[in-house]
C-alpha cells in the first residue's frame, strides 16, 4: 500500500524526535560497481544512491556504515542472514522478498539497454536477437525475472563485475552485456572504449531501485517509511540528477597519487 506524501512527512517527523533517543547504526551494502549509483571505491561504498540512503536514514535518526562487504552476491548473503540490514539502489524480484522488505518509493529509475561492439550493431535489433547470443551478465544480479529468463535464452557468461564484461566484449568474447546505459556509458569511458562499444537502439527494460531492509531488523523495518518521506520531497528529483552528475564526475576523475607515486 502506498502512502501520502504527507502521511510519510508526518512518520519521519515523529522517527526523528523519537531518534534524539535512540539512535540506530546500520550496516549498508548495494551493487558493488553500478556508477555512479553505487560502487566500490577502497575500503567504501560511494555513489548517488548511498548518499541518498545517507541523508534518508539520518533524518529517522539512523546512521548506515557502508564500508565495502563485498560483490553484490555477498551482500545479499549477508542481508539474507541479517548481519548487514540496509540494501540501496536495489531491484525488486520475488526471490528477494524472502529476506528483504522494499519500500514502497522509487529511489530513481533506470533503464536497460543492451551494449555491443559497434561492428555487430546489426545483430541486436530486437530482443529476439538476443536468442544464441552470448551474454555478459554480473554475478548475483538480476533485471527482474522476466528479463532474466530473456537473457537465458542467450549463452550467459559471468563475471565478477560489468568492468569484466566490457573488456570481454571489446575482444569480442561476448556479444553483448546488457546494463543500465548512464552505468554502461561511464564503464565504457572510463576504460577508453567509447569509439568501440555502443548501445544498441534497443531498450530492454525501465524499472526502478529501491531502499530494502533486512527482514531480520523490525526496529529498521518500522523506520522504513520515514526514510522513504524523504524521496517524496518536492526538491528531490532535481536533488538526485545533481548528485548522479557530481558522482559520475567523481567515477571518471583519475584517481590522485601520493609521493611514492601510488593511488590513495
Amino acid at each position: 500500500m502506498r502512502h501520502s506524501p504527507l502521511l510519510l512527512l508526518a512518520i519521519a517527523s515523529l522517527w526523528t524526535i523519537a531518534s534524539d533517543a535512540e539512535p540506530l547504526t546500520a550496516v549498508a551494502c548495494g551493487p558493488h560497481y553500478y556508477p555512479p549509483l553505487v560502487w566500490a571505491d577502497g575500503g567504501s561504498l560511494r555513489g548517488s544512491c548511498v548518499e541518498v540512503a545517507k541523508r534518508a536514514f539520518a533524518s529517522v535518526g539512523v546512521r548506515l556504515q557502508f564500508d565495502y562487504l563485498g560483490p553484490w552476491r555477498r551482500c545479499q548473503d549477508l542481508l539474507e542472514r541479517g548481519e548487514a540490514q540496509v540494501a540501496v539502489c536495489a531491484s525488486h524480484n520475488p526471490q528477494r522478498d524472502r529476506y528483504l522488505q522494499f519500500g514502497s518509493v522509487p529511489v530513481a529509475m533506470q533503464q536497460v539497454v543492451p551494449f555491443v561492439h559497434k561492428s555487430q550493431l546489426h545483430r541486436v535489433q530486437s530482443s529476439a536477437d538476443i536468442r544464441g547470443l552470448r551474454v555478459g551478465l554480473t554475478r548475483g544480479g538480476s533485471f527482474g525475472n522476466e528479463l532474466d529468463m530473456l537473457l537465458q535464452t542467450g549463452r550467459p557468461d559471468y563475471a565478477y563485475d560489468a568492468r569484466a564484461n566490457f573488456a570481454k566484449l571489446y575482444f569480442r568474447r561476448i556479444d553483448l552485456v546488457p546494463l543500465n546505459r548512464d552505468t554502461g556509458q561511464l564503464i565504457i569511458d572510463s576504460l577508453g572504449y567509447r569509439d568501440t562499444l555502443v548501445p544498441a537502439p534497443l531498450v530492454l527494460l525501465e524499472y526502478p531501485v529501491y531502499f530494502a531492509v533486512s527482514r531480520h531488523s523490525p526496529a529498521l523495518l518500522a523506520r522504513l517509511p520515514g526514510a522513504e518521506a524523504f524521496l517524496q520531497r518536492r526538491d528531490y528529483p532535481a536533488e538526485q540528477a545533481r548528485l548522479q552528475a557530481q558522482e559520475a564526475e567523481a567515477f571518471l576523475r583519475p584517481p590522485l597519487l601520493s609521493a611514492t607515486g601510488s593511488p590513495h
